[in-house]
This record gives structure tokens, sequence and C-alpha cells, in this order.
């Protein structure tokens, strides 16, 4: 998806809601702030995460049959449900479809505070590696992304908050944040206090983020993915940054679920 998590004033259930003051919120439907056109064929780690045949979250392959993606966007949902869009720019058309045949969430993922928020979804056949399809390292156990560290972020969708999705993959330049400034940003009213944990990391700011529907993309440094796409830090994407589940933090996790 990008389905997504904004931290602000909203509970949202997998999807956009109204805002409210109790979680982060999950950023559904699509968009990347401040990001420019992308092609498959430079980002071929990229895929798409459908719900009942439509495009619902981001995913990136870390092997050739078990994309990884954020617990937020499959918590709760049958396997039966799920598939993945691949080596395809364009949202919800070419490439090839697979179907799922099952999905795995931390057992530690934490509905309130998106704490844990990693999942994989073991798919029934194996992607046609190639071109537009290619597996990403994930971080080494235990990295942490550090302050002013430069990433890119993909993913389907609009380029304002609340604006129509795009159909051509987005991509946007963003710099790691310090996890000092992110808890203090995530200290400030009006937003819900919520702690930064190891297992996150952010990213991003004013003008350059993720947003609705963006969740489960992948942030990459240097051919590395670094974190999976969480949430965002307030409800107008546009000022502010984008949290993130830190790979590095959950690395043991993701190797005991597919030996990568």
């Amino acid at each position: 998806m990008l389905q997504t998590l904004i931290v602000t004033v909203c509970v949202l259930a997998q999807g956009l809601g109204v805002p409210t003051r109790a979680r982060p919120v999950l950023f559904s439907q699509g968009r990347v702030i401040g990001g420019s056109d992308a092609s498959i064929s430079d980002y071929p780690y990229q895929a798409s995460l459908l719900q009942d045949g439509s495009h619902f979250c981001g995913a990136s392959f870390i092997s050739g049959t078990c994309p990884l993606t954020a617990a937020h966007c499959v918590s709760g949902t049958s396997a039966s449900r799920l598939g993945m869009r691949v080596a395809t720019t364009t949202r919800d058309s070419g490439g090839s479809v697979h179907s799922a045949s099952s999905v795995t969430w931390h057992e530690s993922y934490n509905f309130y505070t998106n704490d844990y928020d990693i999942a994989v979804v073991q798919i029934s056949d194996s992607f046609p590696l190639g071109a537009n399809v290619q597996v990403v390292s994930p971080a080494a156990a235990n990295y942490d992304p550090p302050g002013g560290l430069a990433a890119t972020l993909i993913g389907w969708g609009s380029v304002q908050f609340n604006g129509g999705v795009v159909d051509t993959l987005q991509k946007v330049e963003l710099s790691a944040m310090d996890r000092q400034a992110c808890q203090s940003y995530m200290d400030s009213p009006p937003l819900p206090a919520l702690e930064v944990t190891q297992r996150m990391a952010s990213a991003g700011g004013a003008g350059r983020a993720a947003c609705q529907g963006d969740s489960g993309d992948p942030l990459a440094s240097a051919g590395t993915q670094i974190c999976v796409l969480s949430f965002g830090m307030y409800a107008a994407c546009e000022s502010s940054g984008t949290v993130f589940a830190n790979v590095g933090h959950l690395r043991t996790w993701i190797t005991s679920k597919t030996n990568v």
C-alpha cells in the first residue's frame, strides 16, 4: 500500500480514517510527497501488494518467494485475499500477478504503537527474476541508519495529501533523521505520545515524505534495504517526515522466517 500510518490524531484500521488522538495513522491508497516518476527497471525489487486484486501496499523482494512488507498491511488478513503484482511501473496493470500461499507478521506487532511493524508474504510459486524483478539485500543485523544518510523511497500514489492516486511509480530522495531528533518531534504537541523504539527509524521532512498508501514500501541506501515504510509523523504529509520499521533491528526475525 502505500497503506501506511501517520502519527496524528487518527485511528485507522488498515486504511484511511478520521483523525483522533489515539494512535499513528495507517497510510492507505498511495502517495509519495515531493517525488518524481520512476521506472521499475531502476528499482526492480519493488512490488505491489494486492488485496482482493487491487494495490493495497508496497512490498520488496528479499528472496524469490518471500516479499517483505509492513505488518499493518496484512495483520488479520488471510492469504487467500492477498497477491503480488511484479515487474511493472504502472499501478494495478502490467507485469505478472502471483497469489499468496501464507502471510506472517511479527508476533510482537502492536497495532497502537506500530512497534515491530514487519511481515513477510509467501507466494505460491516463485517470481520470474529478470531485468524488472530482482532481490534487494536487507540491512545487516542491528544496523541503525545514521542521521543524514541518503536513501530512496519508492511507491505508487498521489503527490499530495488527500489527492488522487497516480498510476506511475514514484521515487523521492530522503535523508535519515537522528533518532533523538525524531523522538523530540514525536514528543511535540499536538502529536500523541509515542516512543521511537530501536525497531523504528525516521527519514524525510517537510516536502519530502511518504503519505497514505505508501505502507510497506522499501527505503534503500546504496543497494541495501534499510527500512520498511510504517507511518507518518502528522496528518498533512507535506509538513513532516516519515517513520519506518528498521530492518537492521528486525533482521533476526526476517531471517528466521525467510532464511535470508
